[in-house]
């Protein structure tokens, strides 16, 4: 769903199995500035119920680059082969609304899930740090070995939601200069080139709880 202002006549909530297109008016102030990087990500999200919403990972990239800035796929910036969006989030999974329903697929009875969802939204041991959803390297990123590559990577989630990402053996250039990770926080999002090796590479975050938590995923360079 979406709050906003004006004459919308749909799509302040979008139901089950419906489906709603959105149009955006892209100002300028919105897009990349001059000698930054050649593309401005922003993030879109839904407004009925925030907290609970981006806990299920109802969330969005928008990628805005000026007036022949992208290839002719129309998503990809004319200075790199391939543009990677990673999601970085410390989120509740005893906040998402579909918290009842997974528990419920995975086999526990009616009244145990009751509870075990009353226990799970209290308890940290239900926070979950992931990329893009997945945890534990679930996360597998196919790229060619020499390609030009742009990770715009986007955080969202907790208090606990600074995050410090970082590919295993590459240096990157990005808007403040050469770096090794970068460091993103909830509702931030930050981008890094960097030509890649080939070879199996961690993607992960150098926060050891999250690490240790599961924030790490795998680049697959061949």
């Amino acid at each position: 769903g979406l709050v906003a202002m004006g004459n919308l006549t749909g799509g302040l909530s979008v139901e089950p199995g419906a489906s709603f297109t959105y149009t955006w008016v892209v100002p300028m102030e919105a897009g990349p500035m001059e000698g930054g990087m050649s593309v401005q990500p922003l993030t879109y999200l839904s407004g009925l119920n925030y907290a609970e919403h981006t806990s299920a990972g109802l969330l969005g990239l928008i990628l805005i680059a000026a007036k022949g800035g992208f290839k002719a796929d129309g998503a990809t910036p004319t200075d790199v082969d391939q543009v990677v969006p990673l999601l970085f989030q410390a989120h509740n999974e005893g906040g998402s609304p579909l918290f009842m329903a997974s528990i419920k697929a995975g086999g526990i009875p009616d009244n145990q899930a009751v509870a075990f969802s009353e226990i799970a939204g209290i308890n940290r041991n239900s926070m979950m740090f992931a990329i893009n959803g997945r945890i534990y390297c679930n996360l597998q990123v196919p790229l060619k070995a020499g390609s030009r590559v742009r990770f715009v990577l986007v955080g969202f989630g907790s208090e606990e939601g600074l995050h410090s990402p970082r590919v295993t053996g590459h240096v990157a250039q990005s808007e403040s200069g050469i770096l090794q990770s970068q460091q993103v926080i909830p509702a931030v999002t930050r981008m890094m080139d960097m030509t890649m090796r080939a070879g199996v590479w961690p993607i992960l975050c150098d926060i050891e709880l999250h690490l240790q938590r599961g924030m790490i995923a795998q680049a697959v360079v061949t």
